[in-house]
């Protein structure tokens, strides 16, 4: 981008030269268009300059802020599937027991429903 706003800022002065040393007028007139002309190139060339200054730091804010609230949900999430593994851990550990039990009590009952068969 740098080199840009220095492609624009010589293009312009060597073109405004140009056109001024062509132009027919006395030479003090030529001079203060000349000083005007650089005067509003530099400011314009300035004002380029600021804004994209200005629009690389929103960039990197951007970028910074959006890093820093994916980091932010990534964290929160990982909180919240802690936060249920631990409360959710002993109502799974009670259901795998009380499936153990139910499965013990079905082995025995078709061992007996077994037994009363024969």
């Amino acid at each position: 981008m740098a080199q840009f706003v220095k492609g624009l800022f010589w293009g312009a002065a060597i073109g405004g030269l140009i056109g001024l040393l062509n132009a027919p007028r006395k030479g003090s007139q030529t001079r203060e268009n000349f000083k005007a002309f650089i005067d509003q190139t530099t400011d314009d060339v300035n004002d380029v300059r600021y804004k994209v200054d200005n629009l690389s730091l929103a960039v990197q804010k951007l970028a910074s802020e959006g890093s820093q609230s994916f980091k932010e949900a990534s964290d929160g999430v990982r909180m919240s599937l802690k936060h249920f593994n631990e409360e959710a851990e002993p109502r799974i550990r009670r259901v795998k027991d009380q499936t153990e039990v139910l499965t013990e009590h079905l082995k025995e009952a078709q061992a007996s429903f077994q037994e009363s068969k024969e």
